[in-house]
């Protein structure tokens, strides 16, 4: 008998791995794909036969979703959920991640309302993290599926557990950097203020990025800004990491050039600068370029940040004109210079607004 098992125990025993390669894309194109799936779960080990089970049931999911009944979105959720539960390779869990936080994302909060606390108590960082991925995804592109009325009511639940879903990520900060990043822009320092931030505070260089995002919090307090941007830019990281402070620098800058903050600040300015690729900066060095010039004209010199960042504005400067490829004339053109790389025109319209 033809059956959808015998037809995978098939495809799985191909030793020819182009011939599995396109006997799977095949499998991904058939029109009764989606009644394959269960099969392909149930009846191989093979990784590209399983991400093709996890493509078609992502590409159900986008296309066909609303046509389904409530018995058969009940159904594909469980189904899903329950491959979660098994010893799958990082690559396949992830798609199924991602396939869960689509569903998700099209499920709440009516259909599904038990999903945040699900994640919340499952401690499951990277659901959680796909969920805000899709959300925000589906955000952007105004997608269909997701009215302003439907995306407000997401939030509200969001924020709803903000609390406790905040409390977690700190106390587990060493796992948290990158869905804590995602989940600030949802929940204000008013809401979590009676959440315990001192587990933040070690000498732990996995908590420069948790620290590094809680100083995006609307609302944070000047205090509380001057304590973790202390802590973070004492700890020892790896260069890579640094620009993760860059948002912080850009929001708190005038608060960091205090007492308490501004030798760290200088620091990492300096650190920025000497480890960093400069034209990966380029987008911060103008804005802070910029922003200290503007204040030291307007008003006439009388402001000290100019002196307080003189000598971070000379290795900018200096860097620019002598180690930055320059076309010809280009310290006083009137206009961007001949070039048909955007990116290059991008670049040299920086250059031309820090000189």
């Amino acid at each position: 008998m033809n059956t959808p098992e015998a037809l995978i125990q098939k495809i799985a025993s191909s030793t020819n791995p182009e011939l599995l390669q396109q006997q799977c894309e095949e499998l991904q194109s058939r029109e009764d794909r989606i009644t394959i799936v269960p099969a392909i779960f149930s009846t191989t080990t093979v990784p590209l036969i399983l991400m093709t089970g996890a493509r078609i049931l992502e590409d159900h999911v986008q296309a066909n979703w609303i046509g389904l009944s409530a018995d058969e979105k009940s159904q594909l959720r469980q189904f899903v959920d329950g491959l979660l539960q098994g010893d799958y390779i990082p690559a396949i869990k992830s798609k199924l991640h991602v396939v869960l936080a689509k569903i998700a994302i099209r499920s709440l909060p009516d259909e599904w309302p038990e999903y945040l606390d699900n994640v919340l108590y499952s401690y499951d960082f990277d659901q959680f993290e796909d969920f805000l991925v899709e959300l925000e995804r589906a955000s952007s592109t105004k997608a269909e599926f997701l009215p302003t009325e439907k995306k407000n009511l997401i939030i509200q639940e969001i924020n709803h557990k903000g609390p406790e879903f905040f409390d977690y990520f700190i106390r587990s900060y060493q796992l948290s950097d990158q869905v804590l990043k995602l989940f600030i822009p949802y929940v204000k320092f008013a809401q979590v203020s009676q959440v315990d931030f001192s587990p933040l505070f070690v000498a732990d260089s996995a908590a420069f990025g948790p620290l590094c995002s809680i100083l995006q919090l609307e609302g944070i307090p000047e205090e509380l800004v001057m304590m973790a941007f202390n802590c973070a830019a004492n700890l020892e990281i790896e260069s890579k990491n640094l620009y993760k402070i860059i948002p912080a620098l850009q929001k708190h800058l005038t608060t960091l050039e205090k007492d308490p903050c501004i030798q760290n600040l200088i620091s990492v300015h300096n650190r920025l600068f000497d480890e960093l690729d400069f034209r990966e900066m380029i987008y911060y060095w103008e804005g802070f370029v910029v922003q200290i010039y503007s204040e030291f004209c307007k008003t006439a010199g009388a402001t000290n940040r100019f002196q307080l960042h003189y000598q971070i504005l000379v290795k900018i400067r200096d860097y620019v004109i002598f180690h930055m490829e320059q076309p010809p004339d280009f310290i006083i053109p009137e206009i961007a210079p001949p070039t048909k790389d955007q990116e290059q025109r991008e670049i040299y319209n920086s250059m031309r607004s820090i000189l």
